[in-house]
């Protein structure tokens, strides 16, 4: 629905970055054309910020803007993704929190 965002979950790291990075840059690129917003929830440390980089640098070159058009809900844990994700079907603001840069959703 366009009133509502999407969510990409990033699970892989450096070991990866090779694939996952331009899939993961298709995608946002596609979601940013289309006006859909979306946040970033990363489960492995680095894939987080590798994601955020992305998201940035594409979102500069399309004059998107962070906190309006697309956000960054930081690294989680993987032991903890079935949980957040059971969470989120109750409250995503509650299951998050602040996004990276501390602003509450």
């Amino acid at each position: 629905p366009p009133d509502k965002i999407a969510v990409i979950s990033i699970i892989w790291d450096s070991g990866t970055v090779a694939e996952n990075r331009p899939q993961t840059e298709a995608l946002m690129r596609h979601m940013f054309i289309r006006g859909k917003k979306f946040a970033i929830l990363a489960f492995a440390p680095q894939g987080s910020k590798f994601a955020y980089d992305s998201a940035e640098r594409i979102g500069e070159e399309l004059g998107k803007e962070y906190g309006k058009d697309w956000m960054h809900w930081g690294y989680k844990p993987a032991g903890a993704m079935i949980p957040i994700m059971i969470s989120f079907a109750r409250d995503i603001p509650g299951t998050i929190g602040k996004d990276t840069h501390g602003t509450p959703l």
